[in-house]
């Protein structure tokens, strides 16, 4: 016999979750607040707004990153966790930034080598082929993150996608990913959260809001009893409980 049989487990090791939202809501300013050290793998030029931004209003000074990996290039972004599975790079949190523009990247570098049928009016096309490659490619990388063993928490980034199915009228909002690879990243997670940014420009204020449980329209995911929508700033405190809780 093989399996084990006991009770439901709670959180245990590290945890593995997905951020999203439109771009400039502050994703990557609220991560620069997870548990440190923090490393970034950085798609393009997202980790600049840490170099300009020195504080949030509602969590204070913004702790500048151990590490910052430059990976304009998905065989870049490979290298990097390859060496933190190796424990050659050694975060507590691991921020990919972000995941959309990855697929991108991904579906133009296999486009791009695999040039048979591609080619149109002098733009490379990427076709099924490249949709499947993307997602076999991101997907190894979820079952990397999910897995207890992986040595450190993981914070996935995507922007926002709000779809409208043409048969049902039924509008959902979900990552900007592929929709094959968007249900793997989603059923791989422990908690995929939307994250909302609300400006009044007449009190000056910025209110930043994460929704952890799904509604008609948003899609999202809640492992860990979450409030189903809370302050982004009490974000990694209400992780960091239920994972206190868990070893008391």
């Amino acid at each position: 016999m093989t399996y084990k049989t006991g009770q439901p487990k709670a959180l245990v090791g590290n945890w593995f979750i997905c951020l999203f939202g439109e771009p400039g809501v502050g994703k990557t300013s609220l991560c620069a607040y997870a548990p440190p050290p923090v490393h970034w793998i950085d798609t393009g030029s997202e980790t600049m707004i840490l170099a300009y931004t020195s504080s949030l209003p509602d969590m204070g000074d913004i702790p500048q990153p151990e590490a910052v990996h430059f990976c304009p290039e998905p065989q870049d972004v490979a290298s990097v966790l390859l060496d933190v599975k190796a424990k050659k790079l050694k975060p507590a949190t691991l921020v990919l930034d972000n995941l959309s523009d990855l697929t991108h990247a991904q579906l133009r570098d296999s486009a791009t080598k695999l040039k048979t049928g591609r080619d149109r009016a002098g733009v490379t096309i990427p076709i099924q082929e490249d949709y499947l490659i993307a997602t076999t490619f991101e997907r190894n990388f979820f079952l990397d993150f999910e897995a207890e063993a992986y040595p450190c928490n993981v914070v996935v980034l995507a922007h926002r996608l709000e779809e409208t199915n043409e048969k049902t009228k039924r509008t959902t909002i979900r990552p900007d990913l592929p929709p094959k690879l968007s249900n793997q990243l989603t059923g791989k997670v422990n908690a995929q959260l939307f994250m909302t940014l609300e400006v009044n420009q007449l009190l000056k204020t910025e209110i930043r809001t994460v929704r952890a449980r799904p509604t008609n329209i948003i899609e999202a995911k809640n492992r860990f009893d979450l409030p189903a929508e809370f302050p982004a700033s009490d974000l990694w405190k209400l992780i960091g409980e239920k994972k206190s809780a868990t070893k008391s």
